[in-house]
């Protein structure tokens, strides 16, 4: 075990009154309520099919577009960063189809002048954690937010408390090496309702904010404040799809 200079160590984290603080840059806010800053990571969990994916379309389309969808709001400061979607789950159709609906909720043409996507379904958890640090350290000081859809597919088990433990400091080691916001996507347990095994509890505890995604009776898709670190609650964000307009629209 490598040895330690304890008092160089504690002599660099020990807080320096006199310091100049940059107050946090948001990222994410719902309403007027601040979701993501940078440096940190949220979380957007839910049941399979709930509508989590459809949520991430709205933060992209936010970003790229520079503009409120559905009271989501991805700040894109004087575009001068990138947004990256790294999807772990979805099949190349499905995958393509989460791009027009990007595409749709923007009302932007050209989405990829600040946006970078990715599908990893094929790839293990070694892999798409090297993949999404390749591309950090290839983009270093361009990167506002970062998308993982399909969190728990860069772990061998969530039940694996050391290995939950790693991911987590890997992610808060990524958002505040880049200055970044790390947004992820978790599943919750179908008889609980609550996020999976020891990486779902220490996401709940470590995440900036957590939100839950949930299908109504009515086929609508609602997001609600779970967890907040720092904003009070927002009222629900509630979506529906529009057969007619061939789009989703706000409730």
């Amino acid at each position: 075990m490598p040895q330690l200079n304890l008092p160089e160590l504690l002599s660099a984290v020990k807080f320096n009154p006199d310091a100049h603080i940059e107050p946090d840059k948001i990222y994410f806010s719902i309403g007027e309520a601040i979701i993501g800053t940078a440096g940190n990571f949220v979380t957007l969990s839910g049941l399979p099919k709930a509508g989590k994916s459809t949520f991430i379309s709205a933060i992209v389309a936010s970003f790229v577009a520079n503009k409120e969808v559905f009271s989501f709001r991805s700040f894109n400061y004087e575009y001068s960063r990138r947004i990256a979607l790294f999807d772990t789950e979805q099949t190349n159709f499905d995958f393509s189809r989460t791009i027009t609906r990007i595409k749709k909720l923007a009302k932007k043409a050209d989405i990829f002048q600040n946006l970078d996507c990715f599908l990893l379904r094929e790839q293990n958890a070694f892999e798409i954690l090297h993949l999404i640090n390749y591309y950090l350290k290839q983009n270093e000081g361009k990167i506002g937010i970062v998308v993982i859809d399909g969190i728990l597919d860069c772990l061998n088990s969530f039940n694996d408390e050391t290995e939950s433990k790693k991911l987590i400091r890997i992610l808060k080691r990524w958002a505040s090496k880049y200055g970044c916001l790390i947004v992820t996507v978790l599943h919750t347990g179908k008889q609980s309702g609550q996020t999976l095994g020891h990486y779902g509890s220490m996401s709940d505890r470590y995440s900036q904010s957590t939100l839950n995604i949930e299908k109504s009776k009515q086929g609508s898709f609602v997001c609600a404040p779970k967890l907040l670190r720092s904003a009070g609650d927002f009222i629900p964000v509630e979506i529906v799809y529009n057969v007619t307009l061939n789009t989703y629209e706000s409730i």
